[in-house]
């Protein structure tokens, strides 16, 4: 039994590590050097269709794990104009893009630039 539990917990481990290294490969990257034109990698996005009142909305996630504010411009297919969000480090918000959509599919296109402070 103890045996499995060690497994589990190196198997969560490894699982965890896979997610992060990306963040602590990438980091941030707030150096005079950074070309203002590269992605940033710190800033994640994810989308949510949650239904409520006989339709979705079109939720997209972002989560800043930069070290600085972020300035990012969210759109989707279903709302192509674009909403302008800045998030301070260590920051989870929600945009709602779209209320009351007949569809659960969405395509978000978010993209960030790091403020510079």
């Amino acid at each position: 039994m103890a045996h499995r539990s060690a497994k589990r917990l190196r198997v969560a481990a490894l699982v965890a590590l896979a997610l992060l290294a990306p963040a602590v490969v990438h980091g941030d990257r707030t150096t005079e050097a950074r070309d203002p034109e590269a992605p940033v990698y710190c800033v994640q996005a994810w989308t949510e269709a949650r239904y409520r009142n006989y339709g979705y909305d079109h939720i997209v996630h972002l989560y800043n794990g930069c070290a600085s504010f972020a300035t990012c411009q969210v759109s989707t297919n279903v709302a192509p104009k674009p909403i302008v969000v800045r998030i301070k480090p260590a920051a989870l918000i929600e945009i709602l893009s779209y209320r009351g959509s007949p569809s659960t599919e969405f395509v978000a296109r978010v993209t960030c630039v790091l403020d510079e402070e």
